[in-house]
């Protein structure tokens, strides 16, 4: 999967500007889907459409064989994550519990 996630980027980098991160990468490996959230309070050079520095990074992963949820969730994801109150409350969030209270909320 690491390997995956580095393929893709490679082809075009999964920051989607606003200090977001997309990687995502299939697997035959995988029946559900995962996400991976990070935040980085200063940033990392990232390559994003922006130049801004990320310090938001949602990892997905998720089966092979699911390619519209794939799409579905990559597009809902993106959309929520360019709001940036959104941004500032995950931030700032110090708990698993908040940040999914916060994405389920928005």
């Amino acid at each position: 999967i690491y390997q995956k996630i580095l393929e893709r980027e490679q082809i075009c980098s999964t920051g989607i500007g606003m200090g977001v991160a997309l990687p995502h990468a299939k697997s035959e490996e995988l029946n559900e889907f995962r996400i991976v959230i990070g935040v980085h309070k200063e940033g990392l050079e990232w390559q994003a459409i922006d130049a801004i520095r990320v310090q938001y990074i949602f990892l997905i992963i998720g089966p092979e064989d699911k390619k519209e949820e794939y799409l579905s969730l990559l597009r809902d994801l993106s959309e929520r994550l360019h709001d940036q109150d959104l941004l500032d409350k995950l931030f700032f969030a110090n708990t698993q519990q908040e940040v999914v209270k916060y994405l389920k909320t928005c």
